[in-house]
Formats: structure tokens, C-alpha cells, sequence
């Protein structure tokens, strides 16, 4: 285990560490740019945030009401249970002897 096989083993861990970073940085990002901002609208530089703007047109999508979901009724899984329990007592003992072992001389 020299220093070319510990080389190797990071280079393969660059990629997926390297877009973990990314994301990271991007949330970090949006948190701080948020926490400065909040949803107001407002403007860098002369134009107005894309990221403002971006969030008044996702939450005016969320403003359709969910559709309420049918009520199902409970799955009983008893009966099924049983008959389970009743095959499997039926095979076991079925596959016992039936009279005490023979002794032999």
C-alpha cells in the first residue's frame, strides 16, 4: 500500500465529491441569498432577480387545490392468517410418525 494506491483510491471518489460540492455550494447558495432577500422582489445590478421571479411562478402553480383521495376500507388480514396457520399445522403434523419408534435388537 504505497502512495500510488491511496492516489488512486481518491481519484476515484473526485467525481461524486466533486458534484456533492456543487449541490452544497448551490443550497448555500439559495440559503443565504433567501436569508438577505427573503421572496421579495428586488434587483442586482439594475435587472430584476431571476430567482424572484422564478419563485412568484412556482407558487402561483401551487395554488391548485389537491384532490381529496377515496376513502378504502381496512384490509382485514385475519381470516387469511388463519388459513395460513391451519395449512402449515396440516403439513407438519401430517409429516410426523404416527406410533412410538420401533426399537430395534
Amino acid at each position: 500500500m504505497g502512495l500510488n494506491w491511496v492516489i488512486a483510491r481518491a481519484r476515484k471518489h473526485v467525481a461524486p465529491m466533486s458534484f456533492v460540492l456543487v449541490v452544497l455550494a448551490a443550497q448555500s447558495f439559495s440559503l443565504f441569498h433567501s436569508a438577505e432577500h427573503g421572496f421579495q422582489p428586488h434587483k442586482h445590478d439594475g435587472k430584476p432577480c431571476e430567482i424572484s421571479q422564478y419563485c412568484d411562478r412556482v407558487v402561483g402553480l401551487d395554488a391548485a387545490p389537491t384532490p381529496a383521495l377515496p376513502v378504502r376500507e381496512p384490509v382485514r388480514h385475519a381470516p387469511v392468517l388463519a388459513l395460513t396457520v391451519s395449512i402449515v399445522l396440516a403439513q407438519t403434523f401430517r409429516l410426523l410418525p404416527r406410533g412410538p419408534p420401533v426399537l430395534s435388537n
